[in-house]
């Protein structure tokens, strides 16, 4: 029998790169031989396993794309069906699974046949807040012109002839298998209700995270070493999410105006070269020792950071335990981020006691020694069992 030879094609953005990443390199060390299909700028060091291969791909040319476009961050989010265009896969005749770094919650809310997406038309703000039949949560509301403009993009072109919901919703039709990257102990319900809008397996990874890793850089172990446990707040943005330089200085401010030590990781605002450049006047200075807006890549230290013992709260893009106020366009002012950073902090507040329980109570089943590994493990057998891979 021919050796089980798996093909891995993500989406061409750096965030759904690195979840690939992590994947590959697990079923890589459990024996199954991986090929990544990714753009030749980005392609990536996994040389760790020899079962992991790497396939450098030539983004072909399509009219209205940058030139030199690979990745999402090189494309303005109007335009990201361009790039769709560019790295449409052909029909191929093999067995195939579907693999989805996003929340299984958001999956189980727009991308399922019960979704209500109108072709030629956008939808409109009351259809935006229709819940999908058999929807297995009461509680998700969606509020406001930012939501309406999010939710409306499901039915915008993606490709020729095509929305993004009718080539998302027909991948998940047509495969073997739907994968995500999530868990049963967080989104179990979310996972059984896909499975049942589809009538098809789905099978989770779990969060598919290195369990060990090189140290942490130095420089950020130092760092964060001058702080006291759980008092730093880490703030990280996707590689898509790019600001405009007036809402840059409104976030960085508003963390400034915490008062609390803090860590922002996000890529330089739209016309500016370097987060410094961006940054308001006497910024710098003004939190110099307690702050820091890092502009260069730090996704594969981010569970590093997170694990150092100084940190206290993940902020990561625009969320974090309660809901910052926004307006009508989705945005925030410095005044709501900064209370809502303060409330969740306040260790001695009812709000901070509660997310601390409820961090707790989390960190106890996702810490469990062996729980990830335990999730691929089972991955990798459900896809023996479903004759996805087989067994030379």
């Amino acid at each position: 029998m021919a050796e089980a030879h798996i093909a891995m094609f993500p989406w061409f953005a750096m965030g759904h790169i690195i979840s690939y990443h992590q994947l590959t390199t697990e079923l890589a060390a459990r024996g199954l031989k991986i090929s990544m299909l990714l753009p030749k700028k980005t392609v990536l060091k996994l040389l760790q396993y020899p079962n992991l291969i790497s396939h450098p791909l030539t983004v072909p040319d399509v009219d209205g794309l940058p030139p030199g476009a690979e990745i999402a961050s090189d494309v303005p989010f109007p335009d990201h069906h361009l790039l769709v265009m560019a790295t449409d896969p052909k029909q191929l005749g093999f067995k195939s699974a579907t693999y989805h770094s996003v929340a299984a919650a958001t999956l189980a809310f727009v991308m399922v046949p019960s979704s209500f997406v109108p072709k030629g038309r956008p939808l409109t703000e009351d259809e935006c807040r229709e819940i999908p039949h058999g929807y297995p949560s009461s509680t998700v509301v969606h509020r406001g012109d930012y939501e309406h403009r999010v939710m409306a993009g499901l039915s915008q072109a993606s490709g020729e002839g095509t929305t993004f919901y009718e080539r998302a919703t027909t991948a998940m039709k047509n495969c073997d298998a739907i994968c995500i990257r999530t868990c049963r102990e967080i989104e179990g319900k979310y996972c059984d209700y896909i499975a049942a809008q589809y009538r098809k397996p789905v099978l989770l990874t779990g969060p598919a995270l290195p369990e060990k890793t090189s140290p942490l850089e130095d420089q950020w172990d130092k760092w964060l070493g001058g702080f006291g446990a759980d008092s730093v707040v880490f703030c990280a943005f996707g590689s898509q999410y790019i600001l405009e330089k007036d809402q840059f200085q409104e976030l960085v401010v508003g963390f400034e105006m915490t008062g609390l030590p803090f860590f922002i990781a996000l890529k330089p605002p739209t016309d500016c070269t370097t987060v410094e450049e961006a940054s308001p006047a006497g910024f710098e200075e003004r939190v110099k020792g307690r702050g820091v807006v890092h502009g260069g890549w730090v996704r594969q230290q981010q569970i590093l950071i997170l694990s150092h013992p100084s940190v206290g709260l993940l902020v990561e893009e625009l969320k974090a335990a309660v809901e910052v106020d926004k307006d009508q366009n989705g945005w925030f002012s410095k005044e709501s981020l900064s209370e809502a950073i303060k409330c969740v902090m306040d260790k001695d507040g009812a709000v901070g006691l509660m997310v601390k329980k409820n961090h707790s109570e989390l960190k106890q089943v996702l810490g469990k020694p062996g729980w990830m590994s335990g999730y691929i493990d089972q991955f990798v057998h459900n896809l023996h069992e479903l004759g996805l891979v087989s067994t030379p």
